[in-house]
């Protein structure tokens, strides 16, 4: 999980900065965003997937997108 979202970070960083962002890196960051919540119950990796959650919940309302729909809420 956290090596997509790292991927999905690393698309959308590239798509800014070319000019050439697609939404379907967008769409795939929101998606990987949601599946971070799940914790694995061992508190190093739980902190590090926090961190990456953070990173692309902030990633996402830079440009306007909220990080989870809001009928997963």
């Amino acid at each position: 999980r956290n090596r997509m979202a790292l991927d999905a970070l690393d698309a959308l960083k590239l798509g800014l900065l070319s000019g050439t962002l697609e939404t379907g890196a967008l769409a795939a960051l929101k998606s990987v965003a949601a599946e971070l919540a799940d914790r694995t119950g061992e508190p190093e990796l739980d902190n590090v997937l926090a961190e990456i959650e953070l990173r692309v919940g902030v990633e996402l309302a830079k440009i306007g997108m909220p990080p989870k729909d809001a009928s997963s809420e």
